[in-house]
């Protein structure tokens, strides 16, 4: 009997954990080829991958050195690439002139030609990764990646200078225009959908024939016929009658409270069978003069408490950094939620979009809050991949505090369209692909097709 062939599968986050091992993207793989794992210690304890049912992996680490130059590598190509994305601009504003200015220059076409080819020439392989590889033999190394450290570049570079094939998987829909590079492009990309093959293309300069849209894994909970059977009602202990708009918070600052005073106003003068279930993003980021929801006398607005405790924790003395919650919140929570709800309301974050595919409208706030001043709702509405879901049926932007009242009766009236439901379906299938097979079979057989032939996907953008 011929042996399976291997494949190194790198995680180098712990939401990683959850998003794609929890969601078994990796289930087909395991069954057909020799899968081993290995994980980057950086900042959270390894071992917490047993609790996803993988016992035997191994652990690696990266020099201090390496986790620098590459991270600047990162982020002059970032500037490199900023000419064709607005999102990498409005980023890129906000670093220190003295620093930009240096960046911009080593980004010039000739000096970061000679700068790259210097990397490649002085830097020896990932010492550790490369025992790794040579050990094992894979025949392919993938990893999940936001396409913004320096391990994944260190993998591909590494992988490279072995000869071995290299994938990527990207994590989320703005990663390619906001979040990071590809100065050392993989062998394969694989990306959520058409929106995220234009990114791959046009601002990362990928050739076609490497990149492949498969949809996400975690999104797939959505299309399960096994869901949770549970009252969100009763979980959130909100009356039964009422109707649930789903306020999600962002991880990046923003004044919430000030929102939902509004919101809630609104609700006691004139929409009284509504409520706001308030839901912390997992992974928060401090707030100037941030006030705890819950300490706020609001009559109309819950928490939710799937996340409750985590965000009671925030305001704990001392707790200045808290660490993140996203593998706590359950993936099966999630369709439960999404079917409960009748409008979402929040700045540009990812459930937005899950609330989206489910055909739930979106009042997104688009807006500053003159407190927070780092990658704000206005900035982030103008990135790319956020302003084309704004065109998106059933999305209402709200440009200045001043409209959110308005914006909201709009929102109520999407709520009760069929009509904008569909369509809003419809057309969130150019950001998150849905081809009918589950994510796991999709990814082996692009496995498979990649070590048969050595193609990824065809030339086609589409």
């Amino acid at each position: 009997m011929m042996a399976k062939p291997s494949i190194v599968i790198l995680i180098t986050m712990q939401s990683y954990l959850r998003n794609w091992i929890q969601a078994g993207a990796f289930d087909e793989l395991m069954k057909r080829y020799d899968v081993h794992f290995v994980v980057v210690k950086y900042n959270w304890d390894p071992r917490e991958i047993e609790r996803y049912g993988i016992e035997n992996y191994r652990v690696i680490s990266q020099a201090n050195y390496r986790m620098f130059l590459l991270r600047r590598l990162l982020t002059v190509t970032m500037y490199k690439h900023a000419q064709v994305s607005r999102a990498f601009r409005i980023k890129l504003s906000l670093v220190r002139p003295r620093i930009r200015f240096l960046y911009r220059m080593l980004s010039l076409p000739l000096i970061y030609d000679l700068l790259l080819g210097l990397y490649k020439i002085v830097l020896p392989s990932w010492t550790e990764f490369a025992g790794v590889v040579k050990t094992i033999s894979p025949s392919l190394v993938i990893a999940p990646s936001l396409a913004a450290d320096s391990f994944t570049i260190d993998m591909t570079y590494t992988a490279r200078k072995l000869g071995v094939k290299s994938m990527l998987l990207i994590n989320s829909w703005d990663n390619l225009i906001s979040k990071g590079v590809l100065p050392i492009p993989p062998d394969c990309l694989v990306v959520w959908g058409p929106q995220g093959v234009s990114q791959a293309t046009k601002v990362q300069q990928m050739p076609p024939g490497s990149v492949v849209a498969l949809g996400v894994p975690r999104f797939e909970v959505y299309y399960s016929e096994n869901k949770r059977d549970f009252s969100i009602h009763a979980f959130n202990k909100i009356p039964s009658e009422k109707k649930i708009l789903l306020y999600a918070a962002t991880a990046m600052p923003f004044d919430d409270v000030q929102a939902l005073q509004i919101l809630d106003r609104a609700i006691s003068e004139t929409y009284s069978n509504y409520v706001i279930l308030f839901r912390p993003h997992p992974e928060m980021h401090k707030r100037i003069g941030e006030a705890n929801i819950a300490e706020c006398g609001f009559r109309n607005v819950y928490i939710d408490q799937q996340v409750a405790a985590y965000y009671a924790s925030r305001f704990q003395p001392g707790n200045d950094d808290p660490p993140s919650y996203v593998n706590n919140a359950e993936l099966d929570y999630y369709p439960v939620l999404m079917k409960s709800i009748v409008g979402t309301i929040c700045p540009p974050t990812t459930l937005s979009l899950e609330g989206a595919i489910n055909g739930i409208p979106c009042l997104m706030i688009c807006y500053g809050d003159g407190k927070n001043f780092w990658l704000t709702p206005d900035l982030m509405s103008q990135y790319e991949n956020v302003e084309e879901v704004l065109s998106f049926p059933g999305i209402i932007p709200c440009r200045s505090e001043a409209e959110l009242e308005s914006c909201f009766r709009k929102l109520l009236a999407y709520s009760q369209d069929e009509n904008i439901k569909k369509e809003l379906v419809r057309a969130t299938e150019y950001v998150v692909s849905r081809s009918g097979e589950t994510y796991k079979s999709s990814l082996c057989a692009l496995t498979d097709r990649l070590l048969q032939s050595g193609k990824c996907g065809s030339d086609s953008l589409v």
